[in-house]
């Protein structure tokens, strides 16, 4: 960022300005998102004189600048620089307002030229009344924005088709509402009164001047079949504000008690990905009082920005009635600054001369609920880019290798940020090195669903740890009805692989995923670290039976040790932890040409933790030769916890439970296990944050937690290896 804070270089912002230097904008007036070009003539040549974009009335070195370049173009100086030229600002989201322009010298705030003064306007809009309509009924056109010119228009196309692009608008109208051009307007609304489109998909454009310069849009709605033709379902908008209440009209249905109508993120299909919201059609979520036709509300929905399908769907199952009806939640600003998940983070390697490709918007988050988030480059070397929606992407050259530091921004619609430093490691072809690598167990307590805002606090949580590789358990969110696979959904937010497709086990890496395996219940992956040379390792994670806990046998009056295994043995663990190592030998064997390491929530506990010494904390019950962890130890596993930890007196690490106290047994049944002359492990941790509300044993209401900051109901295990060459 460009903010010098030395008291005298702010006095010097007030300096004369230099004698014959010129400073222009391409417009005075943009849209919201746009490029500026800013062009000066009779400057000094020094290049590290710089080009500054504030709100007017902010002399620089007051605030921050909003833009800024050096005279050569990019935000690293040289000595030289043009002494006539431009640079330019390449898609700038801009509130609407009024903002100026300096040209400032020498990296100072001492003006030179300025300031240059532009507005920002809003951008154009285009939508329509509702979302869906019954054929011939009148479709209602808003735009606002436009340039009134008497020529501009409104045109409806089939859905997929592009104004000029060949294929001739189903209808279409000037701003003044006929066929004539006259008397343009900036904004208003079109009335196509009857207009006999066909069932199916539409899209609405704001275009200029009798021509295809599109100024806003497509809009999309649809058209289905009138009374007596089928089912039907609308809304009384296209678009809401973010939790505005939510009108849907259904009609020509089943009349069954179950029928329901159901909002789908768009392009989720029914049965197969999962809901927003639902109600059935007598406006609850119990069944009865079905009807064939009526109106039901969302009433402060809290839907994310974006745009959502809906659907009428019958009798409790997913045949479509009608639908899919689209609407746009749109966003809104807010007063609150973005924040990132971490002030520091790394993302994985890149290569000389190999494309780089990441993401980094989920690493920022707005706490304004509604609010959305730009991303851009503030400063570091030039070979990479950031798109607005997060995306990365560049090649490195040789010049490049080394740790690459990069600071980004996150701006919200109220044009409020906040910066965080990411840094790059880049490699010579052939050169590439990871000697590290911190892997993390986590039982997601169903997909994140237990908890309120759960899928955020788990990504987080997952940020904030570090790790490179993560094995889920309950990976699924059957909960809040979304059915979604944490494992994709957290793996495709960061940018990053994951394995399987679904399954109550899952896995995410930070690096490429080159082989899948399956050992009994185990899911396994072999992972890439480096290309060349080649370094690999090996992940199996598993999530064991948790019907017959053996931990609260021990609780009994009269408990032993035999009495405590004969309850444990009633559990399928033993078995399928047998199943899932055998099924693992061939890779086990092979442990010391690519390491092994096996994750999960193993619902028992270790025997290296019940000893004489720590029978206070299990019921008197001693030594108990726990089956799963035996299982693992004698196919020369090592517990990578008690390698470092090797005192369960000293330290339990129990996992079981940060969330479940009082009564409830407290136990280590959370596991990261390695095998292979490559690994040493050298730290490992309970990893939790924050609780902030505990509950009696387990089984009691969850209520009073909803809100906790850690979203599971275990503690996960982060255990940090060296790898060596292979």
């Amino acid at each position: 960022m460009k903010y010098i804070t030395h008291t005298l270089l702010c006095m010097l912002a007030m300096a004369l300005h230099a004698s014959g230097l010129t400073l222009t904008s391409d417009s005075n007036n943009y849209p919201s998102v746009s490029s500026i070009t800013v062009s000066w003539t009779a400057g000094s040549g020094n290049g590290k004189d710089w080009i500054g974009l504030y709100s007017a009335g902010v002399t620089p070195g007051s605030q921050h600048a909003i833009e800024w370049a050096y005279i050569g173009g990019t935000q690293s100086s040289t000595a030289n620089g043009p002494t006539d030229g431009s640079v330019t600002f390449t898609n700038v989201s801009l509130a609407a307002g009024s903002y100026s322009l300096y040209y400032l010298s020498n990296d100072t705030y001492n003006i030179a030229a300025g300031p240059t003064s532009f507005s920002v306007s809003n951008a154009p809009t285009v939508s329509t009344n509702k979302s869906s309509y019954t054929s011939g009924e009148t479709i209602t056109v808003s735009y606002a924005n436009g340039p009134a010119n008497d020529a501009d228009w409104i045109g409806v196309y089939l859905n997929g088709q592009t104004p000029g692009q060949g294929a001739a608008s189903s209808f279409w109208a000037y701003t003044n509402g006929t066929q004539t051009a006259g008397s343009g307007s900036a904004s208003g609304s079109v009335d196509f009164t009857n207009p006999g489109l066909a069932a199916g998909n539409y899209s609405v454009f704001f275009l200029e001047n009798d021509g295809f310069t599109v100024l806003s849009g497509p809009y999309n709605f649809s058209v289905v079949q009138g009374s007596g033709g089928g089912p039907s379902v609308t809304t009384n908008k296209s678009s809401y504000a973010y939790d505005e209440t939510i009108t849907v009209d259904f009609a020509g249905g089943p009349a069954n008690d179950a029928d329901w109508i159901a909002v789908y993120p768009s392009g989720q299909t029914p049965g197969v990905g999962g809901y927003a919201l639902w109600l059935y059609t007598n406006g609850t979520t119990s069944t009865g009082g079905g009807s064939s036709s009526g109106t039901i509300y969302f009433s402060s929905p809290g839907l994310s920005p974006g745009n959502y399908d809906i659907y009428f769907l019958e009798n409790n199952g997913y045949t479509v009635l009608s639908g899919p009806s689209t609407i746009t939640v749109e966003s809104q600003a807010g007063p609150a600054l973005p924040k990132w998940a971490v002030s520091t983070f790394r993302r994985v390697h890149g290569v000389v001369g190999n494309a780089y490709v990441g993401k980094i918007g989920a690493y920022a988050a707005d706490p304004d609920a509604g609010d959305t988030l730009s991303f851009s480059l503030v400063s570091g070397p030039s070979w990479l880019s950031v798109a607005s929606n997060g995306t990365l992407s560049g090649t490195p050259a040789s010049g490049d290798v080394g740790t690459n530091t990069f600071v980004v921004r996150a701006t919200d619609l109220g044009n409020n940020s906040a910066d965080a430093t990411m840094t790059i490691k880049v490699f010579a072809s052939g050169a590439e090195a990871v000697s590290q690598i911190k892997v993390l167990s986590y039982n997601l307590w169903h997909g994140f669903g237990k908890i309120n805002n759960g899928h955020r606090k788990g990504l987080e949580s997952i940020i904030q740890s570090d790790a490179d590789i993560i094995g889920t358990q309950e990976t699924v969110d059957n909960v809040s009805g979304s059915n979604v696979f944490q494992a994709q959904a957290v793996a495709e937010a960061l940018g990053w692989h994951w394995s399987p497709v679904s399954g109550d086990s899952g896995i995410i890496s930070r690096y490429p995923i080159t082989e899948e395996f399956s050992a009994g219940i185990a899911n396994g992956i072999k992972v890439e670290l480096t290309a060349s040379p080649k370094k690999e390792v090996i992940l199996y994670n598993c999530h064991l039976d948790y019907l017959h806990y053996g931990p609260y046998a021990a609780q009994l009056s009269g408990a032993t040790s035999k009495k405590v295994l004969r309850e444990e043995k009633k559990s399928q663990r033993d078995e399928e932890i047998a199943d899932i190592i055998s099924n693992m030998s061939a890779h086990l064997n092979n442990a010391n040409n690519i390491p092994v390491i096996l994750t999960g929530d193993f619902n028992a506990p270790s025997h290296l933790d019940w000893t004489s010494a720590t029978a206070s904390s299990h019921g008197g019950v001693g030594y108990v030769a726990w089956p799963t962890s035996l299982a693992c130890v004698n196919a020369g596993l090592l517990d990578s916890f008690r390698m470092i930890h090797p005192n369960p007196a000293n330290t339990p690490g129990n996992t079981w439970s940060p969330l479940f106290k009082g009564s409830e047994a407290q136990d280590r049944i959370d596991f990261v296990y390695y095998k292979g002359h490559g690994l040493t492990v050298t730290d490992s941790q309970v990893y939790v944050k924050a609780v902030e509300v505990t509950l009696g044993a387990w089984g009691s209401s969850i209520t009073p937690a909803l809100n906790n900051t850690w979203p599971s109901d275990h503690s996960a295990v982060l255990s940090t290896f060296t790898v060596a060459d292979q």
